[in-house]
């Protein structure tokens, strides 16, 4: 079993936050934040460990330490397949079959609204 020694680059902070983390999501440089406040920050998590004014950057390692950094980006996943919109409007039967966004489907299951359904019908052609 082999070993590697490892160096920090940056010093080790300890500090006692009595009473836990306390979440305050997005960092807001008009907040003025508490020892134990954590925020998010750029993609990063921090928590701030000594007190400091409004308007100090989460990235000010004299205030405060990262909890969690970003990641990098990751690849690209596969396209999903196309959606279908079921309802153009709720309640008038109106619906897009968009499986083929090429050809999209307009049907109409009410009576009522034919006159809605052509009008779109007449709008869709001439954004085409």
């Amino acid at each position: 079993m082999g070993f590697q020694i490892v160096k920090l680059t940056d010093p080790i902070q300890f500090t006692n936050v009595s009473g836990g983390l306390v979440p305050k999501g997005a960092y807001n440089a008009g907040t003025d934040y508490a020892v134990g406040d954590s925020v998010d920050y750029l993609g990063s998590s921090y928590v701030m460990f000594l007190d400091a004014g409004a308007g100090t950057t989460p990235t000010n390692t004299t205030y405060w330490q990262v909890l969690a950094n970003k990641g990098t980006t990751g690849s690209t996943g596969a396209t999903g397949a196309a959606g279908v919109v079921q309802s153009l409007t709720a309640g008038t039967g109106i619906t897009i079959d968009n499986t083929n966004p090429a050809i999209p489907i307009i049907t109409n299951s009410s009576p009522a609204s034919s006159a809605a359904t052509k009008a779109f019908a007449i709008a869709m052609a001439a954004a085409l």
